[in-house]
């Protein structure tokens, strides 16, 4: 942990949270996960390296994928890009969010767009989709507001094409600035769906999709710190008609103003899988690195660029 010290300084609590940081996610890294159930690739790294348990958690403009009801309660305004790159090098996923585009003392409106391609090369892919996400948040008390998200995209192979529409709905509560609940139901309308068995593929529109709900919290200590020390995100989902439950963690550190660890955890009954990641930056510039499981690609890397707007 050297490189660390010739950085910041003989600093005790960079040492701990860099050593505990290194010898957890060597562990992490070593696990095989096979058909493991994701949710949706969205948002940005930072949630995905907390193992995407979010919907507890109001952070940035990315938290209207988890839990749109969080728009209310923005911790900041900024615009956000973030670009997701498969193991095998054949999928790749880009979304951009915007600041929100509506803001008044009870409701907010914000909007993202996203498109993603599997294949070879971006000219000639297998199968490729492009869209739009909308987010709308009422409050309805000082604590509690309100949210829906609706997707929209269209997903074409060769000289075929097809349009789906999807939503959520959630809720969320903060009665202190140290720690929020979140309840999210998912999985609303339809969805494109594409199979490749290595040769070739289908496109199919998917009318129902696995509905579910997700009920959350984070916790911050110290609550009054712009950056507290720690962060701690838990969350579980239950398939509708399905049995079984998915449970998600997430932890962040700052070991420093400007750097941030994090690691998550995601757990089923199909398998058990972690996620890790790091985030940087400079002034209002936020660079974050994330490293975490996904059913379809099995692993994926996610870089996001955020330009936080104000103070």
């Amino acid at each position: 942990m050297r490189f660390f010290t010739l950085s910041f300084g003989m600093n005790k609590k960079i040492l701990i949270s860099a050593s505990l940081f290194f010898m957890v996610t060597n562990c992490l890294v070593s696990q095989t996960v096979f058909d493991f159930i994701g949710r949706p690739v969205n948002g940005s790294a930072r949630i995905a390296s907390l193992g995407g348990a979010a919907v507890g958690e109001g952070y940035d403009v990315n938290s209207m994928y988890w839990n749109p009801a969080t728009l209310s309660f923005l911790r900041h305004s900024s615009v956000t890009v973030s670009s997701i790159l498969g193991r095998n090098g054949e999928s790749f996923n880009n979304t951009l969010s915007l600041p929100p585009l509506y803001v008044d003392n009870y409701q907010v409106v914000a909007a993202g767009f996203a498109g993603s391609y599997f294949g070879k090369n971006w000219s000639q892919p297998y199968f490729a989709y492009n869209g739009i996400d909308m987010g709308y948040s009422i409050k309805l008390h000082p604590t509690l507001s309100v949210g829906v998200l609706t997707n929209i995209r269209y997903g074409n192979k060769s000289s075929s094409g097809l349009w789906a529409t999807s939503g959520s709905l959630g809720a969320f509560y903060a009665p202190s600035s140290g720690i929020s609940y979140g309840i999210v139901y998912t999985g609303i309308g339809s969805g494109v769906l594409y199979r490749y068995n290595g040769y070739a593929g289908t496109l199919k529109y998917q009318r129902n999709l696995n509905q579910s709900i997700h009920i959350g919290s984070s916790f911050r200590f110290p609550s009054l710190y712009r950056l507290p020390y720690i962060i701690i995100t838990m969350e579980s989902q239950k398939f509708i008609n399905t049995s079984g439950i998915t449970y998600r963690a997430g932890f962040e550190t700052y070991p420093a103003q400007n750097l941030s660890l994090r690691l998550g955890i995601i757990s089923s009954s199909i398998a058990t899988a972690g996620s890790f990641g790091l985030g940087y930056h400079i002034g209002n510039l936020h660079l974050d690195y994330a490293y975490f499981p996904d059913r379809e690609a099995n692993r994926y890397h996610q870089i996001s660029i955020s330009y936080q707007l104000g103070t």
